[in-house]
């Protein structure tokens, strides 16, 4: 289930789109009433060419730290450029992101059996996946809630102190892995 500020302009996936440095971004999904820039999730383009390991790098340096850290299925030297993201669980929207012809796709909560029938139906291996906690996928987007908030109190003249927690949400405090 996708919230308003899933799919509002200046919202989750907007947030991320700007913070992973996407140009010419569209709704992933376009909402079926609204402005047109409404939508679940953004595609847009990176304004050069990387690997999929040093896109999933900057994916990982940007978001907060998690015990789970960035899953990522695909070639590691693979090249991108077209990025699908959709702040918060989105293995739903696996057709439009295969009908954006994105290279990647960063999402959270990726469940097993969508994203292996992802990636049983890429083409040549894309689009790529890469799968990051719920709460940091949504974490960025409160900064900027908080001042959109703000400004509209503000003209409507209250003057109201908004504070962002810094608490993890995510639940998961250690994980285990081979090696």
């Amino acid at each position: 289930m996708h919230t308003n500020g899933d799919s509002a302009v200046g919202g989750v996936s907007d947030v991320l789109a700007d913070a992973f440095g996407l140009d010419n971004v569209v709704p992933l999904a376009p909402a079926a009433h609204g402005l047109p820039e409404e939508g679940i999730g953004r595609v847009g383009d990176l304004p050069e060419l990387m690997t999929l390991g040093d896109f999933a790098a900057r994916v990982f340096e940007i978001l907060p730290s998690v015990a789970g850290g960035v899953r990522v299925a695909g070639d590691k030297d693979g090249l991108v450029r077209r990025v699908a993201v959709c702040g918060g669980a989105g293995d739903s929207l696996f057709d439009a992101v295969r009908a954006s012809q994105a290279d990647i796709y960063v999402t959270a909560d990726m469940r097993h059996h969508p994203a292996s029938e992802a990636r049983e139906a890429a083409v040549d291996g894309r689009p790529y996946l890469v799968d990051v906690s719920h709460f940091a996928s949504e974490w960025l987007w409160l900064p900027a809630a908080a001042e959109a908030l703000g400004n509209v109190l503000a003209d409507q003249g209250h003057d109201v102190e908004i504070r962002v927690a810094t608490t993890n949400s995510d639940p998961w405090d250690f994980i285990l892995t081979p090696g």
